[in-house]
Order: C-alpha cells, then structure tokens, then sequence
C-alpha cells in the first residue's frame, strides 16, 4: 500500500500541541454576523497573519495556535490568539462570539466563502453544506509515527461522545431552541465523512480508504474527511474534532487537558502492548447522540454496561492523573444550559451578549 498520503516523515513529535478555535465575527450592537468582513482581514496584525481563516461563509473565522511542547504553553497562546482578535474587532466596532452556532442567525440570506474549494463542496453538497454555519473546537497532538495515531484514533473513540457532551454549546439554531444541548453535532453531521469513524484494523485499510475516496472523486482532498477524530495528513497528528466552540477561555483550557491527557493515557497503554479494543460502531454513534442531545446528563453504554457522563469523567480522571482543579470548568453547567438559562431570564439580545468572548 502507497502510504503517500501519510509519509512517515510528516509526523511531528510526540505531544506537539496545537489548537483550533471557531469563532463567528459579529457587529458590536446587534451581534449579527459581518457579512463583508475584507478590510478585517486587509489589516490584520501580523501575529494574526498567519493563525486567522475563514470557513464556509466569511464571518465564520478560525484561529490555529502556534504549536507549542507543553499545555502551559499552549494556554499561552489560545490566550495571546484571543486577545489579539479581540483588540483588531474592537477597530472594526466587531465582537467575537464563541458557541458551537450562532443562536439567531438565518443562513440563508448570507453568502458563501469564494474560495473555490468551498464552491466546488457546495456544488457537491448542495443543502447540508450550503446550511453549516458550524464552530467547533479542535485539538492536534503530535504523534510521532502513524501506527500509533491510528491505534490511538480508534480507542479514543470510545470518549468522543463524551467530550461532545461537556462542550455542548449549541442549544439555539435560527432563534429556535432545538431541544438539544449542541445542534451543531446533528447539523455538521448530515455533511458525509463526519461522526465517529469506524474501526481501521492497520493504517494500510486506513490510508487505503481515503485513496478509495479520492480516486472516486467523492473527495477532493484528504483533509475533506471531517470525522470525530481524524489524522490529520497536513501536520501529522491526531486531531480530535468532537467539542462545540467556547465562549469562556477557561472551558477551551479544561477541554484541552482533558483531551490531551486521555491522548497522552492512551499512549502510555499503546506503549505497553495493549491490544485495540473492538468498539461497536452502533453503539457509539447511540452515545454520540444520547450527548448532543442531553449533554451531561446523558446516559452511555460501554462494555453492555450503562454509565452517566459524571462516572465516565470520574473514571478518565483517575486514569490520566488530571485533578478535579483541571477539569472544573466543565464539571459545571454546559454552555448549552446557560445559554437557555441567559434566554429565559433576559432574552435574545442578551444571549447573544454573554457568548462574546
């Protein structure tokens, strides 16, 4: 097998952090989504040069963070990556807005991103791409060589919905309340190539099923695989896809220890010999539904045993050496309980309010 699409050389060293954030440019007063947002990113600082994208449509933006060695430093940097779009908005009369959807915005009076890889997907597509207005946060741990991505890819599967399910952050889509706690799961989900991947028993079967997609053309790019957890062909390393956007820096930390630290568990099973275990595919995507649809209150099944989001997290915690400290911010209430708490009590404009960051 051609392996060309995962050269060894690609894969970076083991623990290399990086971190994507999504976010959505918005006006200061009424918070609706800048819709032609060019001389903002005319003028960006040149820390932001080169760490600032759009997605699908133009006031979608994402920001990547310097790799760095340690989580310390990767904080840092989310930290730094804020600040700095926050005072280049603030120029523009911007706000920023972190959520895994805009509450009340209405997709279809907005246009789509020219750059022609979009318009190419949209063309393929059609409605499921043509309607995603997602954000989602994204966590890259270097891996070192892709046999051990691809045996931590697929156990870590087992935790995806779990992380979904403590970032929930999208209750609200075009000003209706969905019912659950994140809607961007479901609707990034009708996208194809999205969820939680299936069991790759080698990366030849792994690698083999990307270029089955690419000489089919139902791809046109490796990096149009947009699983739960995917290995990522550009920077050579796992990335984990399943959490909703923050609004609240100190959510995007504890996310971020907690992935970090399951890799990092994983890889320490991984280097002592421990066999992949079979998860079955059925029952995960059961799991990944029961948490974008009650968040924390949902109920998994793992090993034909029921078991709360409270116990699984309990459970991870004593297995990566991570402290109640660490994780506390997501111990609380999701963002998808406060924004409908924030609605009830004061409204749309001050939901749309408290999400700025």
């Amino acid at each position: 097998m051609n392996h060309d699409l995962l050269p060894s050389f690609l894969f970076k060293p083991y623990g290399e952090i990086g971190v994507e954030e999504e976010f959505y440019l918005v006006d200061k007063k009424n918070f609706s989504p800048i819709e032609d947002p060019k001389e903002f990113f005319k003028t960006l600082p040149k820390k932001l040069e080169n760490n600032l994208g759009v997605e699908l449509f133009d006031f979608v933006i994402e920001t990547w963070v310097n790799k760095s060695k340690t989580i310390k430093e990767t904080k840092k940097e989310i930290k730094q990556k804020r600040k700095l779009l926050k005072q280049h908005a603030k120029k523009f009369d911007y706000k920023i807005i972190g959520a895994g959807l805009h509450p009340n915005m209405n997709w279809r009076i907005y246009e789509h991103s020219k750059k022609q890889d979009y318009k190419r997907q949209l063309k393929r597509i059609q409605f499921p791409q043509k309607r995603n207005t997602t954000a989602g946060l994204h966590i890259h741990v270097g891996m070192g060589d892709r046999q051990k991505a691809l045996w931590i890819a697929n156990e870590i599967r087992r935790y995806l919905p779990l992380f979904l399910a403590l970032s929930a952050n999208s209750p609200f889509w075009q000003e209706r309340d969905t019912g659950l706690q994140s809607a961007r799961a479901l609707i990034f989900e009708n996208l194809p190539n999205t969820g939680i991947p299936s069991f790759h028993k080698n990366i030849n079967e792994y690698v083999g099923y990307i270029q089955q997609l690419l000489n089919n053309n139902l791809i046109e790019k490796p990096r149009e695989i947009w699983w739960d957890v995917r290995i990522n062909n550009k920077y050579g390393t796992l990335e984990v896809r399943a959490p909703d956007s923050q609004n609240k820096i100190t959510k995007t930390y504890s996310l971020l220890k907690l992935i970090y630290g399951t890799i990092d568990y994983l890889n320490k099973q991984y280097d002592r010999g421990k066999e992949n275990t079979r998860l079955k595919q059925e029952r995960l995507i059961q799991n990944k539904w029961q948490a974008l649809r009650y968040g924390k209150k949902a109920d998994f099944v793992l090993e034909n045993q029921k078991i709360t989001v409270k116990d699984l997290l309990e459970k991870l915690i004593q297995k990566t050496g991570l402290t109640d400290k660490d994780i506390e911010p997501i111990k609380g209430e999701t963002g998808a309980n406060l924004q409908r708490k924030t609605y009830k009590n004061d409204g749309m404009h001050h939901l749309l309010e408290s999400l700025v960051i």
